[in-house]
């Protein structure tokens, strides 16, 4: 990892987070596909950090 991010990769490890209490395996899935639209650079309308 250390050498394909000198190489300048983005690594992005498919780890969902709980913080947001997710109620579903979508839930889930959902946090991780945010991060990587994010790391991407795409502008979504998603609803996280408790709004």
């Amino acid at each position: 990892m250390k050498l394909v991010t000198q190489a300048g990769a983005i690594v992005c490890p498919a780890i969902p987070s709980f913080y947001n209490r997710p109620q579903t395996i979508e839930d889930l899935i959902d946090t991780v596909i945010d991060r990587v639209l994010d790391l991407a650079g795409l502008q979504i309308e998603t609803q996280r950090w408790g709004d």
